[in-house]
């Protein structure tokens, strides 16, 4: 094989290879492309508006995503907003515990509707959680499957809360006026605009099922997340994480 032809075929397959990495990319914008137009299509426009205007990454947001991968932008973030739980319908398990104070005005209006359901308070064993005391936790006795790392809870978000007992579903469900509250939370909870996280076990939502964590979001968002069945981090991840 002489020199020229050596080069020539040098020279094809370097055109071959940039014309497929062109190609390559278009196909891949376009991609892009029609996933933002199906994405908008499928969502509703309340929820579009939230997703265009990234709210899902400040911190501040009611949005604002977090998962074991996805962490909070200041690592002792605490909201202006704080205010405590305590009321006539509420039994606080820790005494001083609290909420920023939008996701708190709706956690007491369920609240009184629950009590009015079923005659019971409605009991709060855990809602926001310092960054330090979820390291303690962590490092005291919570594996990865039950409790975030610090930095990565929701619980810092300040807009988070456990109900009744922190266990494990089998536990929590076997227990008649738990399943019971849990069934009534699954069908309303969405109404005061809060979300059951983690339903689907870690292969799709990172941690251990858990039918006690609630977390407020707003009541677009909620209500889409209940009429699909999905946890925010399916949402997140079919409508977002690309």
């Amino acid at each position: 094989m002489n020199k020229k032809t050596i080069v020539f075929l040098l020279s094809f397959l370097l055109f071959s290879c940039s014309k497929n990495q062109v190609i390559e990319k278009n196909i891949q914008q376009t991609n892009i492309s029609n996933s933002w137009i199906l994405l908008e299509k499928s969502i509703s426009s309340n929820t579009w508006n939230i997703i265009k205007e990234n709210k899902l990454n400040n911190d501040v947001s009611i949005t604002k995503y977090i998962n074991n991968k996805i962490h909070f932008t200041k690592i002792n973030y605490i909201p202006s907003d704080l205010v405590s739980i305590k009321s006539e319908f509420i039994i606080d398990a820790k005494w001083n515990q609290i909420l920023r104070q939008e996701s708190n005005n709706h956690l007491q209006k369920l609240a009184k509707d629950f009590f009015k359901e079923f005659k019971v308070k409605l009991k709060i064993v855990s809602a926001y959680r310092s960054y330090n005391y979820q390291l303690w936790i962590k490092q005291r006795w919570c594996g990865d499957l039950f409790c975030a790392k610090a930095w990565y809870s929701e619980h810092q978000s300040w807009l988070a809360f456990d109900m009744f007992e922190t266990t494990t579903k089998e536990d929590f469900l076997s227990k008649p006026d738990l399943k019971k509250y849990f069934e009534w939370f699954s069908q309303n909870a969405y109404k005061y605009w809060f979300n059951n996280s983690y339903k689907n076990w870690e292969k799709i939502d990172w941690y251990a099922i858990e039918p006690w964590h609630w977390r407020y979001l707003w009541i677009d968002f909620a209500k889409e997340l209940w009429e699909k069945n999905m946890t925010y981090w399916e949402y997140f991840n079919k409508f977002w994480e690309r």
